[in-house]
């Protein structure tokens, strides 16, 4: 975790002073800030339909209204939703939601705002699943033609989403669940209107299907309807470029000069703009009168680049650093949910806020949340070990667990020993003759080889001893803290409800929501 995000969190004031929204000489922003709250929803209906998406009548509804305000947070689009980071996100989203209605007065809608504009299909084409103990990646395929181009363009065939059920259905265990969880699968993938979904659909009805009737509302980032709203801002972006890049360096700059590592390093001459030029999403950079690829290859000219963002804004997106002021634009967001290297990013962005005539939104670090299953609860109980103690010790308990500590560590003294002997007496051999020590170096080795077999056999002759309790714990393991990462950046919630039904896994998402998740 960064150093800024455990500062943060702590509320130390060198880190909170990084959100807080300085005074500008400059400003280049001037009139109404953001879409208007009836084409705003207006672009949400459209956007639901498309996805045959039932939407919540009351969030709209409350949308509309110039009253309320939006709790928002965000992630790439997921494979049936993504590892359960991003449903655990969503989760936080209602509950801040709630607080923030309840003690301000003032309603505030729940919205996640899924970044279909990224076109790191690597990224999102995957989920794992759990065959014969061990984790399984699942993938899902695209066509060659899509290389490069934004996931909300990116439609798999009906063929490649079959195949990635089909593959997924193999990891799950064999239960009363897992035949609905495929077709749940399949209902998700559905056809649209005679067309395969794209990914961004899927996700977004993965997460109505837990959070609709919370009213979260999901959107596109990258929709067309909602991007052409956002057309003045673009041509903003551009038109004072200058301006836009400098106030980043400021800010990354005071977050350097705090003594914190920059998130999102700076790139000379970037626009913090990309363009999807001859379908390729391509990042910007400014060379005089012509804006560029990193490689300095011609893309367009200004006035080209400017002609776009004023009458064909959905072909640009932002980069990193300009995806909040656009999302602020976007949503009225009174409070943003953010995960530790969002948090990291943010840090360096006040001066862009405060050049827009903007003050931050409050920003919520994403608490991490870790789902214990019964039987590892038990398990864990057994040993008299909480879940706690595995996270906090590893490996180390799992020796302990089967009395290998003492032995292997004992065989390790010897070798130690063996080495710190035949160092001691060096100087003395080589006053006798130094032929001596070539035969002590080819000793050493030998006794050293010896010393490393009987470890080697040491450790089987446990694991075989304990082979049942190491079985056990492999398996908690792969529940909790899976290849060493936590549960929540690899498990997904389609091997959960395969083991436990969709009924408990909906409630379990709904009592997170009804209060602060908290990482067990």
């Amino acid at each position: 975790m960064p150093q800024i995000v455990k500062d943060y969190v702590g509320k130390q004031a060198q880190a909170e002073q990084l959100f807080c929204t300085p005074s500008a000489d400059t400003r280049v922003w001037s009139g109404a800030w953001g879409i208007e709250r009836d084409a705003l929803v207006d672009a949400l209906i459209q956007m639901a339909h498309r996805w045959s998406l039932p939407m919540s009548m009351a969030s709209l509804g409350a949308l509309r209204d110039a009253r309320s305000a939006v709790v928002v947070g965000g992630q790439q689009a997921g494979l049936f939703g993504g590892p359960l980071m991003t449903l655990i996100k969503a989760a936080h989203v209602v509950h801040r939601a709630r607080i923030r209605t309840a003690t301000t007065g003032r309603v505030h809608v729940p919205v996640f705002w899924i970044a279909g504009d990224d076109n790191d299909w690597d990224e999102v084409h995957h989920m794992y699943g759990v065959a014969q103990d061990r984790l399984t990646k699942v993938v899902l395929q695209r066509s060659s033609d899509d290389v490069r181009k934004s996931v909300s363009h990116i439609v798999p065939t009906r063929d490649a989403w079959d195949a990635c059920i089909a593959a997924m259905a193999n990891t799950l265990p064999e239960s009363e669940f897992r035949s609905s969880v495929v077709q749940w699968m399949h209902d998700m993938a559905a056809d649209v209107q005679h067309r395969p979904p794209s990914l961004v659909a899927v996700c977004a009805r993965v997460l109505h299907h837990f959070f609709g009737a919370q009213g979260l509302i999901v959107l596109d980032a990258h929709d067309r309807a909602l991007r052409t709203l956002q057309a003045p801002l673009f041509s903003a972006l551009i038109a004072h470029n200058e301006a836009v890049v400098s106030a980043i360096h400021r800010g990354t700059h005071a977050v350097s000069a705090s003594g914190y590592d920059v998130q999102v390093p700076l790139q000379p001459s970037c626009m913090h703009v990309f363009v999807a030029h001859e379908e390729v999403r391509t990042l910007l950079f400014a060379r005089g009168a012509d804006v560029c690829r990193r490689d300095g290859t011609c893309v367009m000219t200004r006035d080209a680049l400017m002609h776009v963002a004023q009458h064909a804004p959905w072909l640009l997106s932002p980069q990193a650093l300009t995806r909040p002021i656009v999302q602020q634009f976007a949503l009225p967001v009174a409070e943003v949910v953010v995960g530790g290297s969002e948090l990291a990013y943010w840090a360096q962005l006040a001066p862009l806020f405060a050049l827009f005539g903007l003050r931050m939104p409050d920003v919520v670090v994403r608490p991490s949340k870790t789902l214990i299953e019964p039987a590892v609860s038990r398990i864990a109980a057994r040993w008299g070990y909480t879940v706690a103690d595995v996270y906090a010790r590893g490996v180390a308990l799992r020796e302990d667990l089967c009395g290998t500590a003492d032995a292997l560590h004992r065989v390790e003294a010897m070798m130690h020993g063996v080495r710190a002997q035949y160092a001691a007496m060096r100087d003395a051999l080589a006053d006798i003759q130094t032929g001596l020590l070539d035969i002590a170096a080819t000793n050493e080795r030998k006794v050293i080889e010896q010393l490393a077999f009987l470890q080697h056999k040491v450790t089987h002759a446990l694991q075989v001893k304990h082979e049942a309790t190491l079985r056990q714990w492999d398996r908690v393991m792969l529940s909790i803290m899976p290849d060493g990462v936590l549960q929540e950046r690899i498990h997904h919630v389609v091997t959960m409800m395969a083991k436990y039904g969709n009924d408990a896994i909906t409630e379990a998402f709904v009592a997170l929501a009804d209060r602060t998740p908290m990482h067990v």
